[in-house]
């Protein structure tokens, strides 16, 4: 197969050696501390900025001859907020990405934050499982009803037949 060459369009749109790619402010947050904190432009970043695939992003840069950005490691302060937010917020908070946040959370050992509805079912509650149907079970416990059939059959509870 012969090699690709560059469309005069592609050379066009090419960074040259040097060139920088904007990326604007759009997207910058708030740390706790009140300091903003820009996007780190990684491929992603830039890709998500632009409105293309990472992988055209990293052929342009590779292109230009640009290195590749690394994520920084782990702060304190970024660390601190593991355990006390989802990993989605983490995740926004940071400009890591919400597998980033994730796998820095089990290295160090730290639980999930639960959801903010989410309720831990009683023994009360367990033991009265095929007793009654799902829907009168779940208003009278606080669960939805997806929750409770999903419960009992883990179980391997029968539903109640009336």
């Amino acid at each position: 197969m012969a090699p690709r060459t560059t469309t005069k369009r592609e050379s066009q749109n090419a960074l040259r050696p040097g060139q920088r790619l904007k990326t604007g402010n759009s997207g910058a947050s708030w740390t706790e501390t009140g300091h903003i904190r820009t996007p780190i432009p990684t491929d992603e970043n830039v890709a998500t900025k632009l409105g293309r695939s990472s992988d055209s992003v990293k052929a342009q840069r590779l292109l230009a001859g640009i290195p590749a950005i690394i994520e920084p490691s782990w702060t304190q302060e970024d660390d601190a907020l593991l355990g006390r937010f989802t990993d989605a917020e983490i995740a926004r908070r940071t400009g890591r990405s919400n597998s980033a946040v994730w796998l820095r959370r089990k290295q160090l050992g730290i639980p999930r934050v639960p959801k903010a509805n989410y309720r831990p079912w009683t023994t009360a509650g367990i033991a009265l499982l095929g007793t009654m149907p799902d829907k009168e079970l779940a208003a009278r416990f606080g669960h939805s009803v997806g929750s409770t059939k999903a419960k009992r059959l883990t179980l391997g509870i029968a539903a109640v037949e009336r």
